[in-house]
């Protein structure tokens, strides 16, 4: 394993990696000691291979034209219903 690869895997299994440096797996899922260690082995390979497995980067991408002008559009339509809604200010008779 290169260096940079084992730098990622320790960064990546650092929750399950002990003070002393080592990763403990272990296994009852068998009466039989050595089914135990070769699903020990088996697991820590399928551990390894998905925490060397990087991370696809999200490409972002620019919102289109219409949907902002559609936005605009909704807010101006809402702020317009909002308007609507205040009462008119009547004049009051004398007060000229």
């Amino acid at each position: 394993m290169e260096g940079a690869e084992k730098a990622w895997l320790l960064r990546r299994l650092s929750k399950k990696i002990s003070d002393s440096g080592g990763l403990c797996i272990s296994s009852h899922r068998f009466r039989s000691q050595l089914k135990n260690k070769k699903d020990c082995t088996r697991r820590l390979r399928a551990l390894v291979e998905q925490a060397l497995v990087r991370p696809r980067v999200r490409k972002q991408t620019k919102m289109p034209d219409a949907v902002r002008a559609k936005i605009r559009q909704t807010k101006a339509r809402r702020s317009q219903i909002k308007q609507w809604r205040k009462k008119i200010p009547t004049p009051i008779p004398g007060d000229e």
